[in-house]
């Protein structure tokens, strides 16, 4: 089926399209159907300044602006960007330059800028593993970085966007780096002859019973110590050492006790030294 008999915009583009494609700055939009016909838009790098039928029919090329201006989309005008913590009020026209506005509570813009919304200040949730850093300001936006006991895994201009917390390290086990705001926890492996719970720092030597002369009941693993026995023979000396102990404190306070009654009848009786 043939298209119905194009209007001015589906010619234009069609002549854009295979022979002067810079002629008018335009491009198809939209391909003819039965029922309508062909759309037209700028080119890349150009802006409609006449229209029919909402079709553009004629586009010119954006100026180049100098640095420190912005393009107005709607006629193609350099405009003065505003500052830092400010947005657009009104854009530039032939006659006035860019108005200029603080952004809002909770608001901010950190370049230069021919915005007309400041940017919305990021949170930080604790769901995420973050606390506040640094508040956001008109200036800039909020620095996050990891809870205590987390470390960032995801950051984006030098704010932490998601935490996670550190690893622990299991039984058998020990903590061979600690995790920082940066860095996952870093474990390593006890050897045959020690162990480590988990929380240790570095693996401990199983204990030798024999070298204290026990008997082990239980054999040392990775991840426990070994167990002796509380033998019979370490009780009775244990015993014997504190009864002397006793004797030799009754000895001394009942000598001290004969000695002090002594010289205090030596003192009464006259004559006797």
């Amino acid at each position: 089926f043939v298209c119905p008999k194009a209007l001015f915009c589906f010619t234009e583009c069609a002549l854009v399209s295979k022979t002067m494609p810079l002629h008018r700055g335009l491009r198809v939009n939209k391909v003819c159907t039965r029922s309508s016909d062909t759309v037209c838009g700028p080119l890349e790098r150009f802006y409609c300044i006449e229209k029919k039928k909402g079709c553009c029919t004629l586009a010119v090329q954006h100026s180049e602006c100098s640095p420190g201006q912005y393009i107005k989309q709607i006629n193609g005008h350099c405009c003065h960007m505003c500052a830092p913590g400010n947005r657009v009020l009104w854009h530039c026209t032939v006659d006035t330059s860019t108005t200029c506005v603080s952004c809002s509570a909770s608001t901010y813009t950190d370049e230069p800028n021919g915005l007309e919304m400041c940017f919305s200040c990021s949170t930080c949730d604790a769901g995420d593993g973050l606390r506040i850093q640094k508040a956001c300001t008109r200036l800039s936006n909020t620095v996050c970085e990891p809870l205590k006991g987390f470390f960032c895994m995801v950051r984006k201009k030098g704010s932490c966007k998601l935490a996670v917390k550190h690893s622990q390290c299991n039984p058998g086990e020990y903590i061979q780096q600690k995790g920082t705001a940066s860095t996952d926890t870093v474990c390593g492996e006890c050897t045959n002859g020690t162990y480590s719970d988990g929380t240790f720092t570095a693996c401990q030597t199983h204990t030798i019973c024999q070298s204290m002369g026990r008997k082990q009941i239980e054999t040392g693993t990775t991840s426990s110590d070994a167990k002796c026995e509380h033998t019979q023979n370490g009780l009775v000396i244990g015993s014997i050492t504190g009864v002397v102990v006793v004797v030799v404190i009754v000895v001394i306070g009942v000598s001290v006790t004969q000695f002090v009654i002594f010289k205090h009848k030596s003192k009464a009786r006259p004559g006797i030294k």
